[in-house]
């Protein structure tokens, strides 16, 4: 009679290759004490895992990859969301030269309330954070690997950033043949050194204007997508200066969604500081919706109106929105209730016309 596994001895046997047996038994596994994954930011960056921080262009990725990096390497909070303890980064900045990449770094130090030029500032990012600007990383050269290297030996960071991931791969990503060995590399890298990756990255281009778009929409597509654990992505709303992000992740509630509002000191060409501010509450997604539906009535051009004057009706602002034809109709009528819109008449098929006021 066959015994049953209970009875069985668990084998160790590796006459055959000399390696360890792969595996270990589960009930040895089930009482095995792994550290508890800790947070990185609260909400925002939950778990110390690979992932992504993607979206449309100009919408504020890299502002806000510099400024989680700031807040994580300080120990302080990131746009309002507690950072859990102080950790060593690496950035690696491909995309944007060093004169844009310094000024913006120091206009996010001022929005933070710090100086850049302060000793007592510059003491902790010495120590917690490390650059790399324009410095040719890729990692399809193994010169720049083993510099890279070389660097996380002996910096030993936590996380390490890189904007953006298609400044970094010569080839063209998405192809199976490019993103498995890309995919696999990442992971090496990051398991050998002890330090996990998050990558700036672009949606495709082309993909429409769906909404909550995530990781199928991302560069590198379905590889990459299995691979990045915690993700914020980056859409427009509207033609307002603020922009929506949902957080993506593999545990826990699947997709939280926050409005992005960036603030400038300065001239508007020339900031002398951002502060970047993240809200989750309905009234914050009704204030950006009311904003990208005013900017839409005052830029887009007027109908003739039948009576009273001209003005652009419902249909037509909310295309321009990029908002439903009830959404668009409920933030008019909030608009018109605090006196920033009114209603200038009718159009053809009396059809409703509206103006902003001032």
């Amino acid at each position: 009679m066959t015994a049953s596994f209970f009875e069985t001895a668990t084998g160790t046997d590796d006459r055959a290759t000399g390696a360890a047996p792969l595996g270990v038994p589960l009930g040895e596994f089930l009482v095995t004490a792994f550290p508890t994954p800790e947070p990185v930011v609260d909400v925002l960056f939950p778990r110390l895992a690979n992932g992504m921080i993607a979206g449309e262009e100009r919408l504020g990725k890299t502002l806000y990859a510099m400024r989680e990096a700031l807040g994580v390497a300080l120990g302080v909070e990131v746009c309002g969301y507690d950072v859990v303890r102080s950790r060593r980064v690496v950035f690696i900045q491909e995309e944007d030269d060093p004169a844009r990449t310094q000024h913006r770094l120091c206009a996010l130090l001022r929005g933070m309330g710090l100086g850049p030029l302060d000793p007592v500032v510059r003491a902790p990012l010495d120590q917690q954070f490390m650059i790399a600007v324009f410095e040719g990383f890729s990692l399809d050269r193994p010169d720049a690997v083993a510099r890279f290297v070389a660097r996380v030996r002996a910096w030993a960071p936590e996380i390490v950033y890189i904007d953006s991931v298609s400044e970094v791969v010569d080839a063209p990503l998405g192809k199976p043949e490019v993103m498995r060995p890309l995919v696999a590399q990442l992971t090496t890298l990051g398991r050998e050194h002890g330090f996990v990756w998050r990558l700036v990255n672009h949606f495709r281009r082309g993909s429409g204007q769906a909404r909550a778009r995530g990781s199928q929409e991302a560069l590198g597509g379905t590889q990459l997508a299995r691979w990045a654990q915690s993700n914020l992505f980056f859409t427009p709303i509207g033609r307002s200066d603020q922009a929506a992000i949902d957080r993506q992740v593999k545990d826990g509630r699947a997709n939280v969604r926050f409005t992005l509002t960036i603030e400038t000191d300065g001239p508007e060409h020339d900031p002398t500081a951002y502060r970047l501010t993240l809200t989750t509450s309905d009234t914050a997604v009704t204030v950006a919706t009311d904003l990208a539906v005013l900017d839409a009535l005052r830029l887009h051009p007027r109908e003739p109106g039948r009576e009273h004057e001209p003005g652009a009706t419902k249909k037509a602002v909310a295309k321009a929105a990029n908002v439903t034809g009830d959404v668009a109709r409920r933030a008019l009528d909030r608009l018109i209730e605090t006196g920033k819109a009114r209603l200038a008449g009718t159009g053809a098929k009396q059809a409703r016309l509206y103006v902003a006021i001032g």
